[in-house]
């Protein structure tokens, strides 16, 4: 199982516990539902989140790792669509929804 992000890179989640598979779904049930950009962010990067593993912030291997890769990426996808984030402008993928 691969997810491709915004910058082209894919992300082999394949080898990911069930429980970590199970988290981004449930993320993207939630980005789906278009549940609020700055809220499925501190569920991403916030105190006690998921993908942070117990760490207090996140550090760089914690960044590298395919979970948050890939949960981050579902997140910016949210923010890039409610306009809390800006697209990059090379990048042709990302569509703007008009409100």
């Amino acid at each position: 199982m691969r997810y491709a992000l915004l910058n082209r890179d894919v992300v082999d989640i394949s080898t990911l516990p069930r429980e970590d598979i199970d988290f981004l779904l449930d993320l993207m049930h939630r980005a789906m539902e278009d549940e609020d950009y700055f809220a499925l962010e501190r569920r991403v990067c916030g105190p006690g989140a998921y993908p942070l593993k117990g760490s207090q912030r996140v550090t760089r291997e914690i960044h590298a790792s395919p979970l948050f890769r890939v949960a981050e990426d579902i997140v910016d996808r949210v923010g890039i669509r409610q306009g809390a984030l800006a697209p990059d402008p090379g990048d042709e993928r990302v569509r703007w929804r008009k409100s």
